[in-house]
């Protein structure tokens, strides 16, 4: 498991999917931008189920289930999924065990009823940070269900590198707007989970980036960001 995430997540004891989501999508962004970058023949496509094997292209990759999303909008956690081979299932048995340990509702049931926020994308960002900080999951579309799965084994030096400022920008730019967030949790972890400098007071936020810049991050009563400011440091 994700030990800066597990410290993250304790510190500020978190309980609940809405704030699990938070503190993992920045980074899973980033890592999904460099693993789709890396992929090539993405039209060249075999799952070798038996063997946890994906194959793209002349790329192979060793792979775990997270769980399946039906078309009829129900998500089902791989280990409740008889189809999958029980060395398949292994990575999301830890990650069940967490969401009981943490008493998590959507980690803890083997099937679930998703709708706009609680998505089988936003369970797989969820399950793939939660594994592993540089983590990564792969969305296979058939003609009955979304397969996802976690990459077991891929590996980018581009994943250890900090965020430029830009990037920074942009991540937060995608993910307010599209999602639900606590935004202060937000911000506080995308630093953190991407090695950048932070400074913390009541309401604000400052995020120190290389080549003397920074970024603060003003928040309402309800974490909610009001003004984002770039400069250098002085």
């Amino acid at each position: 498991m994700n030990n800066k995430l597990i410290d993250f997540i304790s510190k500020h004891n978190i309980n609940e999917f809405r704030d699990l989501l938070s503190v993992c999508i920045g980074k899973s962004l980033v890592n999904q931008s460099i693993w789709s970058q890396n992929i090539k023949d993405k039209n060249e496509i075999i799952l070798d189920t038996d063997n946890g094997l994906l194959t793209i292209g002349e790329q192979n990759y060793k792979i775990s289930f997270i769980g399946n999303e039906e078309k009829e909008k129900n998500f089902i956690w791989a280990d409740a999924n008889l189809k999958n081979p029980d060395d398949t299932i292994l990575d999301v048995l830890k990650i069940l065990e967490f969401g009981k340990e943490k008493h998590i509702a959507e980690l803890e049931n083997p099937k679930l009823i998703l709708d706009e926020e609680l998505t089988g994308n936003t369970l797989a960002i969820v399950s793939a940070l939660l594994l592993n900080e540089n983590g990564c999951y792969y969305k296979l579309k058939t003609e009955k269900e979304n397969i996802y799965m976690y990459i077991k084994d891929y590996e980018s030096e581009e994943l250890n590198k900090s965020l430029s400022i830009q990037k920074f920008a942009n991540i937060i730019k995608k993910c307010i707007t599209n999602y639900d967030l606590n935004q202060e949790l937000f911000i506080e972890s995308l630093i953190i989970m991407n090695n950048l400098g932070i400074e913390k007071t009541e309401n604000k936020i400052i995020s120190l980036f290389p080549g003397d810049l920074k970024c603060e991050v003003l928040f309402d009563e309800t974490k909610r960001i009001t003004k984002l400011k770039f400069e250098a440091k002085k």
